[in-house]
């Protein structure tokens, strides 16, 4: 059975929320590059009522823009905390923190107490990037 090992001086929710945004790093990654594919290969479905773009088009296209500052602000986070650290420990991050696999299995030769330290000074990293504590 695996523990689950929560870093000290973080609240269980931010705990939470910084691992979120850890795990879906990957993912956020391939949504901007989604995002930026459908705007450059297609053309917007608008609706022209007498004075220009209805204002429905306007709305979802201000949401899409705010949805992808969002991105790239987490993903510019996640890059500067991993920056932090050295190559060796960065895969082990990649590996654990961001790729969800288990300690024992990652590709590092650290001893599981280190790895779990270096996950407990990422996160935190990535707290403070993120601004959730100071």
């Amino acid at each position: 059975m695996m523990r689950t090992y929560i870093p000290k001086y973080l609240d269980k929710e931010v705990y939470k929320r910084v691992l979120s945004v850890a795990r879906s790093y990957e993912d956020n990654k391939r949504r901007i590059k989604s995002i930026e594919f459908d705007r450059i290969y297609s053309t917007p479905d608008c609706t022209v009522h007498g004075s220009g773009i209805s204002k429905p088009v306007q709305s979802v296209t201000e949401q899409i823009e705010k949805h992808t500052a969002l991105l790239r602000k987490r993903i510019a986070a996640v890059e500067r905390a991993l920056a932090v650290f050295p190559d060796h420990e960065q895969r082990f991050i990649m590996q654990n923190v961001c790729g969800s696999t288990p300690m024992i299995y990652c590709d590092t030769l650290n001893c599981e107490r280190t790895c779990q330290a270096i996950r407990h000074d990422f996160l935190i990293t990535l707290a403070s990037e993120l601004g959730e504590i100071l």
